[in-house]
């Protein structure tokens, strides 16, 4: 097999199909996502303060980006680069930056604010809903497991800190709707480690676990870590990648997809 096969049956092919990732994309994609952290903190280090309310702006775009990455899988949208991973969230990543910077423009919150919102309504007329049953289960499940978040937040320090809060929540949501989709709706995990952890198991709620094992002590070192600036804008990037799969999980089962 030559290169220009190989970039094609561990890439390009799986833009025009249902992924089924591989540990050389999979790599590939997390030195993508490095490097693409390490950009963004450079563009807003100065220019934004790392906190909850940030996080909230970025919250739309990880909506908008997980509808139509789904949409991309129903149909309505064609599968390719930009409709797929990595594309649809360096298209997000886009997407944020313009409106990031033509509110710096106007000097007005406009942009940011309403931009990717008035986006994602414009796709709700086409978000038919089929398994509602999913709802209570994500809602229970998600409820039991970060109820010890809230027993032990006077205890430990970890637990103190509102970035670090939201991070486990967003894992613990994602960890819920791996579990959810596999266990109840007979789904699978495609990604290469959860895969393996599932499948060995044969139940997706080893994900709580694995979650809180790699999740917990990164979060402990970054409380640690004397640049807050920087431990807390990987915090938001611990969020979104949490956020991220677990939003599009949720709208995969909601939509039956």
């Amino acid at each position: 097999m030559n290169i220009s096969n190989f970039f094609y049956e561990q890439f390009i092919s799986g833009w025009s199909k249902a992924e089924s990732y591989t540990w050389v994309d999979t790599a590939a994609y997390a030195i993508l996502a490095i490097l693409l952290i390490s950009l963004i903190y450079k563009i807003l280090k100065e220019k934004v303060k790392f906190d909850i309310k940030l996080l909230l702006n970025i919250l739309p775009f990880i909506i908008l980006g997980s509808i139509i990455r789904v949409y991309a899988d129903t149909g309505f949208y064609e599968r390719f680069f930009w409709t797929v991973t990595p594309g649809i969230w360096i298209l997000m990543v886009i997407l944020f930056f313009t409106s990031f910077f033509l509110d710096k423009l106007f000097k007005k919150k406009i942009f940011l604010n309403y931009l990717p919102s008035i986006l994602i309504l414009l796709h709700l007329p086409f978000f038919k809903i089929i398994n509602y049953s999913a709802i209570p289960l994500y809602i229970l499940f998600f409820s039991i497991s970060i109820i010890p978040i809230f027993l032990l937040r006077k205890k430990y320090s970890i637990f103190k800190n509102n970035l670090s809060i939201a991070a486990i929540m967003s894992h613990l949501f994602d960890a819920t709707s791996t579990f959810v989709n596999i266990d109840f709706f007979g789904y699978i995990e495609v990604h290469i480690i959860g895969s393996f952890f599932t499948e060995l198991f044969n139940t997706g709620i080893v994900m709580y676990i694995l979650k809180l094992v790699v999740l917990l002590p990164l979060l402990y070192y970054l409380d640690k870590d004397s640049d807050k600036k920087f431990s807390n804008y990987l915090k938001i990037m611990i969020c979104v990648l949490g956020l991220g799969p677990g939003i599009r999980n949720f709208i995969t089962i909601l939509l039956g997809v």
